[in-house]
């Protein structure tokens, strides 16, 4: 064999040398990923699973986070009726009647809305009328406090239509029940200190 072929073979030889080096080598970095990609597999099961019973769980408390919403905004506004912040007062129905307008899936689920809304709805009507009948009293409020008493008028009178017949029936037999009082007792708590903080702050 001349000079020249051995030398090419040598270099085919070294050639083939480094390739299956090089086969070894992305090979064993193949099998790497493959191992590397099966635990990417069930991690990626593991997440999947992990969203599915967070799905499951969501589903689920949708009518205990909606109700937990209606209770935080009803204990507000009892507050705010408790001292008379008519502006907070708004804003809380407000915030009440577009997270009840977001539940309406929740309240056919439940064949209705549950009777601690009723009562709310009630309740601040009868305080609106209240606030307003007293003419002396209406006149010694600022114009935004007026403002108000008024927007929440309206707005009551528009929200609580499609709700008439169940507030009547409330009204008929207007029977509280043991959370609600509990409900009562922690919001007149509450008020007190927020009047106890405002007195001590003036």
């Amino acid at each position: 064999m001349s000079k020249f072929w051995a030398a090419a073979s040598s270099d085919e030889e070294s050639s083939s040398s480094s390739d299956g080096s090089s086969s070894s080598s992305s090979g064993s970095s193949v099998g790497g990923g493959n191992v590397g990609g099966g635990r990417g597999e069930n991690k990626w099961v593991m997440e999947s699973d992990s969203d599915s019973e967070e799905s499951v769980r969501v589903v689920k408390s949708a009518k205990t986070r909606a109700f937990e919403t209606f209770e935080a905004h009803v204990t507000a506004l009892r507050n705010a009726m408790k001292i008379h912040d008519h502006p907070k007062l708004m804003n809380e129905f407000e915030s009440l009647t577009k997270a009840m307008t977001k539940s309406s899936k929740v309240f056919e689920s439940q064949g209705g809305i549950p009777r601690f809304l009723v009562r709310i709805l009630c309740d601040l009507e009868d305080f609106v009328q209240k606030c307003l009948a007293d003419k002396a009293s209406f006149k010694k409020l600022k114009p935004a406090s007026g403002r108000a008493l008024n927007r929440m008028k309206l707005s009551l009178k528009k929200f609580n239509e499609p709700y008439k017949v169940i507030m009547e029936e409330y009204r008929k037999n207007p029977t509280v029940s043991e959370s609600e009082e509990s409900e009562d007792s922690d919001s007149s708590s509450e008020s007190e200190e927020e009047k106890d903080d405002a007195s001590s702050s003036s």
